[in-house]
């Protein structure tokens, strides 16, 4: 899984995140991310309302600016075509 070996320190938790007491104590922290723990915290897929709900929660909090990120490769441009078809309409406006 893609997300999995680009995104584990998402799964580990805010203070894996922003705590660690340097590159090797954040490398122990992910070590224990599954693949599993990563698709429970980024929406994954074209489930534009998983994408929505997760966005609409950040905008609540107060954030103002969202980045959605494409793991790349051959995905690239169906992402793209979908996300200008599908999922940008569905955003709230931040």
């Amino acid at each position: 899984m893609a997300s999995h070996g680009r995104f584990r320190w998402f799964g580990g938790g805010r203070k894996a995140n922003s705590e660690p007491p340097g590159p090797d104590g954040f490398a122990s922290a992910v070590q224990v991310v599954r693949p599993e723990d990563v698709v429970e915290s980024i929406p994954s897929g074209d489930d534009v309302g998983a994408v929505v709900e997760v966005v609409q929660a950040y905008t609540e909090a107060g954030s103002t600016e969202i980045a959605l990120v494409l793991i790349g490769g051959d995905h690239q441009e169906p992402y793209l075509e979908w996300a200008q078809r599908e999922l940008v309409p569905a955003l709230p406006d931040i």
